[in-house]
């Protein structure tokens, strides 16, 4: 079995709001004592009080978390401005949680103390990691390689970059317990009867022919073919200064036919380009265009993948990593992304996320977790196939309008 309680509110001051967010969870976990907890929060709140309130409510709680550029919930909308909780009870699964430091400085020794601190407690091996770790500034694929190694392959991992606004530019921040990390990596662990589904809503469609990557160092690319980054970007879409960020780049994984996005974020003096994620030199690439209409189609479709209608099996929570690229390019049509989601899943549906700056998952299931970028990754999770749900129906925060 496994019981989830959703709190979103928004507000200025932290304790009323966090106190807010625990009532509403309290309200659906219904007198049962959460072992685990995810907080999503923005930048202008005291995160260490934050903290500590949740872990005075619920003591030795396994809390992990992150800062966003913006977070949701299917109960109370998007939000820049929210504390988003969302708490775990289960007589059957297991929960731990763990985090490394120092991340950007030593991510070999950051990988090995999350795993260590996490697992000392577990009686299974873990079945899946959620991870929310500082890494926009971190060559990423050899840390997720390091989970996935130490992990096992029975053990997937998925989550997603701290984000901050844009309009506010703050400091990436991680939860873990009551530590409030800048160059962290937790990470929450489930073992036991725990099932899960995954689907990708790339939204980008590629366009034109493919190219090889011909040099690139993580996420900087120097020449495509037999020009620079820049030139070929420029080739294709005339003379421009900025990044052209609604044009992605589908990086095609050198092992298949499956491919991620990665989006431009800075030119160059020297004509190479940075993008949000890594891009192997070696690979090929190709163009992308992404509409608003598109994205949002894109959000229906995926989600209608995860149906099966010949599966009795039931998840208890939809967790999901959107890239805050999305965000800015849906506008004020950013609402339309939830609703998707919403009119999709079954109703009643625990629906929660956050806007961050990279999305991780697998491409498919069992294969290795990688770093994608313009991405929404919707997770759904539940109690395994035999055991029972508890009922669920639509409820209504009675906080939700509140200040």
């Amino acid at each position: 079995m496994l019981r989830v309680g959703l709190g979103q509110a928004e507000g200025v001051e932290t304790k009323a709001t966090i106190e807010r967010a625990i009532k509403d969870c309290n309200q659906q976990l219904k007198g049962r004592d959460p072992q685990a907890g995810i907080v999503f929060a923005g930048p202008h709140f005291d995160h260490g009080l934050m903290l500590k309130i949740i872990n005075d409510t619920f003591p030795g709680i396994a809390l992990v978390g992150c800062s966003t550029a913006g977070n949701f919930s299917s109960f109370h909308g998007v939000s820049d401005d929210a504390i988003t909780l969302t708490l775990l009870a289960s007589d059957t699964i297991e929960f731990a949680a763990g985090a490394g430091s120092g991340l950007s400085t030593d991510w070999q020794a950051a990988v090995e103390q999350a795993i260590s601190s996490a697992t000392r407690s577990l009686t299974e091996s873990p079945a899946l990691c959620l991870t929310f770790p500082q890494g926009y500034a971190v060559p990423f694929e050899p840390v997720l390689e390091k989970l996935d190694i130490m992990l096992g392959t029975d053990c997937s991992v998925f989550g997603g970059l701290a984000g901050m606004l844009l309009s506010e530019p703050t400091e990436f921040l991680q939860f873990s317990g009551r530590e409030v990390l800048k160059d962290g990596l937790p990470i929450l662990l489930m073992t036991g009867p725990v099932e899960y589904r995954f689907g990708i809503a790339n939204s980008w469609r590629p366009i034109g022919k493919r190219a090889v990557v011909s040099r690139s160092d993580d996420r900087t690319v120097y020449s495509i073919g037999e020009v620079s980054a820049v030139d070929y970007y420029r080739h294709y879409l005339g003379y421009h200064e900025d990044p052209a960020r609604e044009f992605n780049l589908a990086v095609y994984k050198l092992s298949g036919p499956e491919y991620y996005i990665c989006s431009p974020i800075n030119y160059n003096e020297d004509g190479s380009i940075t993008f949000t994620g890594p891009v192997p030199e070696g690979s090929e690439i190709q163009l992308t265009e992404g509409l608003r209409d598109d994205l949002i189609e894109d959000t229906y479709t995926t989600s209608n993948t995860l149906k099966d209608v010949n599966s009795s099996w039931q998840p208890a929570l939809a967790l999901n990593f959107s890239c805050g690229y999305r965000k800015t390019i849906l506008g004020t049509s950013v609402e339309k992304e939830l609703e998707a989601l919403k009119q999709t899943h079954q109703p009643g549906l625990p629906i929660v996320g956050f806007f961050s700056f990279g999305e991780i998952s697998p491409l498919t299931p069992g294969g290795p977790s990688i770093l994608q970028g313009a991405t929404l990754i919707t997770l759904l999770i539940g109690p395994g196939s035999g055991e029972l749900l508890p009922d669920r129906g639509t409820w209504q925060s009675e906080s939700a309008d509140s200040d």
